[in-house]
């Protein structure tokens, strides 16, 4: 009676679906990956480079993807008085998102019909490791994490020392799929202003 009972016992457990939804990739490089998993941004750096005193400065920004403008000038004036005006939308731009949310990296800018838009996009997630402290160790907190997001209009970027690595325009379906995913890359060299 008992291995009858403990043989249904198993049939029932084993009928639950456990499968593991998989990540797909989004980038990779010697020093570690970025992916996706449903409404989860999976970061795996490991640490190995660190240790070697070769590792990067690591920075990860999701913004949404909307555009959220906040004035604009004339060309000519913005060629005449770009440090000005720059400084100018910079705070205009802080001002209307939360402080710890705003990084230098998230005005643009736009040209056309001879004007110059100026525009931010809301940041969502902004993870940094691999920081060289003061006494030559390296801050390498948050090199492996699951980052939550389930906003269904995405942009991924990844800059490594302070310069552009990769950028993704994401896409996901109601059932937080991957539907879409377009390059980044040409849009922030014609949007990116730091």
């Amino acid at each position: 009676m008992k291995k009858i009972s403990l043989t249904l016992l198993l049939l029932v457990l084993s009928s639950f679906n456990t499968t593991k939804t998989k990540d797909e990739l989004l980038f990779k490089d010697e020093f570690g990956k970025l992916s996706v998993n449903k409404d989860f941004i999976v970061v795996d750096y490991a640490t190995e480079k660190y240790l070697q005193g070769v590792g990067k400065y690591v920075q990860m920004i999701v913004f949404l993807d909307k555009k959220n403008y906040v004035g604009s000038v004339e060309e000519k004036e913005y060629i005449k008085n770009k440090l000005s005006i720059l400084k100018k939308y910079q705070e205009e731009a802080k001002k209307k998102m939360p402080v710890f949310d705003y990084t230098n990296k998230s005005l643009r800018i736009e040209r056309r019909n001879r004007r110059c838009y100026f525009f931010y996009y809301e940041q969502l997630i902004e993870l940094e490791f691999g920081r060289k402290m003061d006494d030559g160790r390296y801050c390498v907190g948050g090199h492996n994490s699951e980052l939550q997001c389930k906003e269904k209009n995405i942009i991924v970027t990844l800059y490594y020392d302070g310069i552009y690595k990769y950028g993704e325009r994401i896409i996901k379906d109601e059932k937080n799929n991957i539907k879409s995913r377009t390059d980044f890359g040409p849009e922030h060299r014609k949007s990116a202003i730091y």
